[in-house]
């Protein structure tokens, strides 16, 4: 009886989409396939295949190319994973353990330029550790080498890549890359670029901020970038970016666990503006920066002077929505301060509640974008005195205590899921401390420094875990049915507009969150949705 042949699985990755040939990988491809043929105990299966995928940025958990060759090898549908070269894998030390855990499940893994990567003995292990050791480094290497020529080309004027800026589009240039493709070049889009001239004019003879130039625009109809509205931070992001004047730059956005703008002393320009790329003149751009710096200063200084802290100030909080746009009303309170013609400096507290909607200029929202606590609260607070005559005949109670016990069943599931994540870490922390005699003895698959790191990461996830449940905990206490609020709520009620309108503001957010869903607003009329029929 013949012997089964070996199922065989490759893996096929690249990094980058200039890598990509025709959207393909077709060399990668080629090479497996002949050296499958020349073994006759192998026989091809399926490939895995990751495009424009970094394997020195991205973890494992990152890639679900390998999360599913991972669940595949449980599942024991293959027995070889052939791929071109180790660092398709990956370009970290920590592949070394993704290998380790492929070896357990019996697959072998093969790359054709250094065979079998195996980790059964210590010298395997440490060749292993090596290998991905080296591979992290020359990706390191390899981004400094791009990092520097891609900064050579903007000082000479040459577009790195990327996207086109609002304004611009990238088109071929005829000339060819040193992988043999058609480069492009950005080229002025005219129609984009009326509207940033008209941004900078906005900005410059009528001296409009961010807020004023997206709202104008909006209210003009002129759609923004693919097609949307424009905001305050997107007409402020062209107005900052230089290559309006006609000079690239680099290097003035870093990427660590978010996107973030770095210093202007930290970007690279080019040497000289490219003439065919300004669409508005550097005095013009220059201008635009003064006027901005300007008002960002007069800005700071009334944030200095006029500090707010609001907390506690508005009953409403947490209940109010914006009757057009739907979005959750927000704190917009400030304090103004004046001289009176003695010398007295008077402050005063201005309450008001913000539609965020509004304020960004979006034309979604047609209500108002601020609106003034002390005209609209006492609106609310007739209509709550009335409704809650309707219920001084009515039992409450029951309504009450079905909504709160609604709501402390939802919670209590939370924490129980909680308790089940925090369990399953603890098992983990079980099996690896089993696996301490074996890595002490270099017999285990983790080496002993490897497997006191995971057991770190898996207690600090049990610790997470337990301030998590411990807040969840004390919430879901928070909310036990309390006989002394309820009777202080059925005192209330006979007296309530002279009870209610004495009580603090932290009592009058209780009291009105038991009663109200949600109050939505608009310029001319206030609708409350109440939790409890009258």
């Amino acid at each position: 009886m013949a012997e089964r042949k070996k199922r065989v699985r490759s893996l096929l990755r690249v990094s980058s989409r200039q890598q990509l040939h025709d959207d393909d990988i077709p060399v990668q491809r080629a090479e497996i396939a002949n050296y499958i043929a020349g073994r006759p105990d192998w026989e091809f299966d399926r490939e895995y295949i990751e495009k424009a995928v970094s394997a020195y940025k991205n973890t494992v958990k990152d890639r679900e190319v390998l999360l599913q060759i991972l669940e595949d090898a449980k599942a024991h549908q293959f027995d070889v994973l052939l791929t071109f070269m180790s660092d398709r894998i990956g370009r970290k030390e920590e592949y070394n353990m993704y290998i380790a855990t492929l070896n357990q499940l019996g697959i072998e893994v093969w790359t054709i330029k250094e065979g079998l990567l195996d980790t059964q003995e210590d010298t395997d292990r440490l060749t292993l550790f090596i290998k991905f050791w080296s591979n992290e480094r020359e990706s390191r290497k390899t981004g400094e080498r791009v990092k520097a020529a891609q900064q050579e080309m903007v000082k000479q004027g040459k577009h790195v890549g990327g996207y086109a800026p609002y304004g611009y589009e990238l088109a071929y240039n005829g000339e060819s890359g040193s992988h043999g493709r058609s480069l492009k070049e950005l080229r002025i889009v005219e129609r984009e670029a009326g509207v940033v001239r008209e941004m900078f004019r906005l900005a410059v003879e009528e001296n409009l901020g961010s807020y004023a130039i997206a709202k104008r625009l909006n209210e003009q109809h002129i759609p923004a970038i693919n097609g949307g509205e424009w905001k305050a931070c997107t007409v402020s992001d062209r107005l900052k970016n230089p290559i309006y004047m006609g000079y690239l730059t680099y290097n003035r956005r870093s990427h660590r666990e978010s996107y973030q703008r770095n210093p202007v002393e930290e970007w690279v320009f080019s040497e000289k503006p490219c003439e065919e790329l300004q669409i508005v003149s550097p005095s013009i751009w220059h201008k635009a920066q003064e006027i901005r710096e300007r008002r960002k200063s007069k800005i700071n200084h009334k944030k200095e002077s006029y500090p707010v802290t609001t907390t506690g100030s508005l009953p409403l909080m947490g209940l109010l929505y914006c009757g057009s746009c739907g979005c959750r009303l927000t704190n917009g309170s400030r304090y103004d301060q004046w001289t009176l013609k003695d010398g007295t400096k008077v402050k005063k507290m201005n309450r008001r509640y913000r539609c965020t909607q509004r304020a960004n200029a979006s034309t979604k929202c047609q209500g108002a974008a601020l609106y003034s606590a002390d005209e609209i609260e006492p609106i609310v607070f007739a209509e709550v005195n009335q409704y809650m005559e309707k219920l001084k005949q009515s039992d409450v109670y029951t309504d009450i205590l079905k909504k709160q016990e609604k709501a402390r069943k939802m919670m209590r599931k939370e924490i129980e899921d909680i308790r089940k994540e925090q369990n399953a870490v603890q098992k983990d922390i079980a099996t690896l401390e089993s696996q301490i005699p074996q890595a002490l003895r270099g017999e285990g698959i983790f080496s002993a420094e490897k497997l006191s790191e995971l057991l770190k990461e898996k207690e600090k996830q049990k610790a997470e875990f337990e301030q998590l449940l411990e807040e969840k905990e004390q919430e879901y206490q928070a909310t036990e049915p309390d006989n002394h609020d309820i009777d202080k709520f059925s005192q209330i009620i006979p007296n309530w507009e002279q009870e209610f309108m004495e009580a603090d503001t932290h009592l009058k957010k209780v009291l009105l969150s038991k009663m109200i869903e949600r109050i939505e607003i608009e310029k001319d009329k206030i609708k409350i949705l109440f939790k409890i029929s009258g």
